[in-house]
């Protein structure tokens, strides 16, 4: 049994019982207290996690001369491009079908608060961590005797926080019982999903096409199709599921570590530095789900939309998508404010509070497909380099 069925079986048991105890006041102490814990003691290893990875890889690239450029590029344009063919596709998707508007709108805050738009403080620390990680990797020359020990060090933690992301991943299915609990009383206490009904069926069958279907297209040209598309995507699925269900942009990444080097057979250093750019440049799905948004509010705005026209707010979105990684959880509400602005569509106070009440029904979607964006960018850089191995034997925790 696969990573991902164990997060749907949980998602499902999350979905029995806030349908069975979801008016209980305990229901809501309980998993709450759950959740902070979860994401506390996530958090609390990530920063360690990204700076030993982060040191020990570039160092380790830096003492094979001339890999570097190749690893951190071939990640970028990955990257780069997958914001723009998916944006391109949301926006071609809205062009064609034309998507029915919203049904009665109600004041309800209880979803709100789903999109916990307060940051938090750990956030800040990511860019001096990694600015850091930079100079430490580079300045430790592993093939210079007395820097030796320093990276021996440096690559033995790096391994124990690889290890411990594989712990992680082995009890991912336990959070998720907790945060499919949460997202699903969050969906029946407010009516969400009856108010946005259309746009949300239509953003999940848009979702399963470009997963299924552009991404692995996408994998095919950067491979010079020699690579059997569909299997990384499907391997990938575990970390996708558990970005959708915990909407967190950090309480992923730790499980991107171990499926990425364990089951797609990527090096640990080449891991270890594409996945710390990805945390920042990684938010292609972010982007489409965006394009998506702006499209169907310019519309509800009665803005004339053209072929043109969307194709120049998805070109919006996905440049704006690279600078949305500094707002930490709002990054989806980032894009979507600033593109309309600059397509000069104007809205008014209730269409202004339908922007903030719908968006946490679908930033799991933009996480989801950032999730893919972000393991697949190792993924190609490991193809491209020539130094992906074969994996015989998939981890099913």
């Amino acid at each position: 049994m696969k990573t991902w069925h164990f997060n749907l079986i949980s998602a499902f048991l999350g979905l029995l019982l806030a349908t069975l105890i979801g008016a209980s006041s305990s229901y809501d102490l309980v998993i709450n207290t759950s959740i902070d814990v979860l994401k506390l003691i996530v958090y609390f290893l990530f920063l360690p996690m990204l700076f030993f990875t982060l040191t020990a890889a570039i160092a380790s690239l830096k003492k094979d001369r001339g890999t570097t450029t190749p690893v951190l590029g071939w990640s970028f344009l990955w990257n780069f491009i997958t914001a723009i063919v998916l944006c391109l596709v949301a926006s071609f998707a809205f062009y064609i079908f034309r998507p029915e508007g919203f049904n009665s709108f109600s004041k309800s805050t209880a979803m709100v608060s789903y999109l916990n738009i307060d940051t938090f403080q750990i956030f800040y620390a990511v860019p001096i961590i990694i600015i850091l990680a930079l100079f430490i990797g580079r300045a430790s020359n592993p093939d210079e005797s007395y820097f030796y020990p320093a990276y021996a060090v440096l690559n033995s933690f790096s391994e124990v926080f690889f290890r411990l992301s594989k712990t992680l991943c082995r009890y991912a299915w336990f959070a998720i019982f907790f945060f499919a609990g949460f997202l699903f009383k969050q969906y029946f206490s407010s009516e969400m999903f009856s108010t946005y009904i259309n746009l949300t069926l239509f953003i999940l069958v848009l979702t399963v096409f470009v997963t299924f279907l552009i991404l692995p297209l996408i994998i095919w040209c950067f491979s010079g199709f020699r690579v059997n598309p569909f299997r990384p995507v499907i391997r990938l699925l575990g970390p996708s599921l558990s970005a959708f269900f915990s909407n967190d942009p950090l309480f992923f990444y730790p499980k991107l570590f171990f499926t990425a080097r364990n089951n797609l057979g990527v090096q640990k250093r080449i891991v270890g530095s594409s996945l710390p750019l990805s945390l920042f440049i990684s938010k292609g799905g972010t982007a489409m789900i965006s394009t998506l948004f702006c499209a169907f509010f310019a519309f509800e705005a009665k803005t004339p939309l053209d072929w043109p026209s969307l194709s120049i707010l998805a070109f919006y979105c996905s440049m704006l998508s690279f600078l949305s990684g500094a707002h930490f959880k709002t990054e989806m509400l980032f894009i979507c404010i600033t593109a309309l602005n600059f397509a000069n569509v104007k809205l008014d106070q209730q269409a202004q509070l339908q922007l903030l009440y719908s968006l946490p029904l679908v930033t799991g979607f933009g996480y989801f497909l950032d999730a893919q964006i972000a393991g697949l960018s190792t993924y190609i850089s490991g193809v491209r380099t020539k130094t992906n191995r074969t994996v015989k034997r998939v981890y099913t925790i």
